[in-house]
């Protein structure tokens, strides 16, 4: 009887430590489970995070591309109109403004570009009324280095001698002339662009002269 009893209480101290064993087991296999839902769980978050961000980028992307072609566009058809006064007679001054983007692109093979601020533009206005490109006169573009869309450009240094016209810089009032879509001179030297701009303008006078008569 004593061994019976013995034998029973073996056999129920085994049952325990089996059930013990069993409910350890699977508390681990669910902890093991919860882990795995976290962090696949964590995964799709990221991967929705990711995939949020790369379609914000890319609408800016997209946004900025529009507006910077839109606004070349405008800018290309602009031609900005001015009126002066000279020796009592009024006239209006016709000229083409483009951004620096523009500079190498412009649909003539031989032209000038002045690079200024907008206080200083109003002292050439005499020369881009004459070099507007028509009947073989030169052509005269100017930048509005005060520009929104120029004034990055605007530093401290120039830096004229460029491969890239995205590296290009200027410091103060600067002429440009290129030519086969290069920049074949330039001068920033104001006693030299006032030179250069009135030789241009009185060819262009001789000429006109000569036509006439």
């Amino acid at each position: 009887m004593a061994n019976k009893k013995k034998n029973n209480v073996k056999k129920t101290n085994n049952n325990k430590k089996k059930q013990t064993s069993i409910k350890k087991t699977n508390n681990k296999k669910n902890t093991t489970k919860l882990d795995i839902n976290r962090g696949y769980t964590a995964d799709l978050d990221n991967q929705f995070e990711l995939k949020k961000l790369i379609i914000i980028v890319g609408v800016m992307l997209v946004s900025l591309l529009i507006c910077y072609f839109i606004v070349d566009f405008i800018i290309a058809k602009r031609s900005t109109k001015k009126t002066v006064v000279n020796s009592g007679e009024t006239a209006v001054i016709q000229y083409d403004e483009i951004i620096v983007g523009q500079l190498l692109d412009r649909s003539y093979d031989d032209y000038y570009v002045l690079a200024t601020t907008n206080s200083k533009l109003s002292d050439f206005q005499s020369y881009t009324s004459k070099l507007d490109g028509e009947n073989n006169n030169p052509k005269l573009y100017t930048i509005d280095l005060d520009s929104a869309f120029n004034k990055k450009y605007l530093k401290d240094d120039s830096n004229l001698n460029v491969d890239d016209i995205k590296d290009i810089r200027f410091s103060k009032t600067t002429l440009l002339h290129i030519k086969d879509h290069k920049i074949d001179d330039s001068s920033d030297d104001l006693s030299d662009i006032t030179e250069i701009l009135e030789d241009l303008a009185s060819k262009v006078s001789s000429d006109s002269s000569n036509t006439q008569n």
